[in-house]
């Protein structure tokens, strides 16, 4: 994460601001992972068996990329769903 010059005269609120727009794509990132990791799980739930495992009932069948998704901490783009 490349450090920005912060102002040196601004008002707390500002400066909050700017750090927060600094931290905001590690945060989304951070989020995309999660998302993607929680979701690996549940198929695993729903599916019960473990990968490569051979069964008649439910199968896994890859992932589907959505080109984005909205958040309320900002857009997660290229989210692989199982």
């Amino acid at each position: 994460m490349s450090c920005l010059p912060l102002k040196t005269d601004i008002t707390l609120s500002d400066f909050i601001m700017q750090v927060f727009s600094m931290v905001k794509p590690k945060l989304i990132e951070i989020l995309k992972g999660s998302l993607e990791e929680e979701l690996i799980v549940q198929r695993d739930k729903i599916i019960g068996n473990r990968p490569y495992q051979r069964s008649f009932g439910i199968k896994r069948w890859g992932y589907t990329i959505r080109k984005y998704i909205v958040t309320p901490l900002g857009i997660l783009t290229n989210v692989r769903i199982p």
